[in-house]
């Protein structure tokens, strides 16, 4: 990289400190969340009167028959028992193929066996995450995925799986803190794509919410990030300026 692009990449990253600004801080410090582990059971935090617990799904027959084919071979794999990693991967396809056929409940089980054996592995939060989102659990889906994101801070799914979690509770502000907290992480990490990711989500969002500005702002450090797709980069500032008229 020649020394005119170092000085190019390193401006924009000032910037977009800048308009990360001091709402970092206040996320980070809020949630600096970590979970007690004493293998004992999660304790779900919402009101539990709200929470949904199963769910009649509407799946082709032929998924739902592949789906209950897979469940019941994994029944029988739990069932011979096995080493700890093997039975961590058991308990975790029993909770998937429990929630595709809307047994929230029983994969919710599933997950906490499998987070008794092994509390650190971000997989399995991520994925209980995901079921606490379809429960309608959505305080307990915050400390999943914050699990998540503490146990890999430069990972993106985590902070986008955040971001998106609030955007199901309308609430714009700790959508955009989420976005920003996990630029912020993930801007110093060499390798990977994950940068680019989050960033690309983030500018998706202001599209959304007609910050045209903002976005063209961020698309422009997509094009620092990666000057391979600067023709499609461009096509894309080109429309949201049209969009601004």
């Amino acid at each position: 990289m020649t020394n005119f692009n170092k000085s190019k990449v390193i401006f924009f990253i000032i910037l977009i400190l800048i308009i990360i600004g001091g709402g970092y801080y206040l996320i980070n410090k809020e949630n600096n969340i970590k979970i007690k582990s004493d293998n004992s059971t999660f304790t779900l935090v919402d009101d539990k009167d709200k929470i949904l617990f199963s769910e009649k799904l509407d799946l082709y027959p032929e998924a739902r028959t592949q789906y209950e084919q897979k469940l019941k071979e994994t029944e029988e794999k739990i069932k011979k028992g096995g080493e700890k990693d093997l039975m961590i991967d058991n308990y975790n396809n029993l909770g998937f193929y429990k929630v595709a056929l809307g047994d929230y409940s029983g994969s919710y089980d599933a997950y906490i066996e499998s987070l008794k054996m092994k509390d650190d592995f971000r997989i399995t939060w991520m994925a209980f995450g995901d079921l606490l989102v379809k429960m309608k659990a959505y305080k307990s889906a915050e400390l999943a995925f914050n699990k998540a994101r503490v146990l890999n801070e430069f990972n993106s799914a985590s902070y986008i799986k955040l971001a998106n979690l609030y955007k199901i509770l309308n609430n714009n502000k700790k959508v955009e803190d989420y976005y920003k907290l996990g630029i912020e992480k993930i801007k110093n990490n060499i390798g990977g794509n994950d940068y680019e990711v989050i960033l690309t989500e983030y500018v998706d969002w202001l599209v959304n919410n007609k910050r045209y500005d903002d976005a063209i702002f961020i698309y422009k450090e997509i094009l620092v990030v990666n000057p391979d797709n600067k023709d499609i980069i461009e096509r894309r500032i080109e429309n949201i300026n049209k969009l601004k008229k």
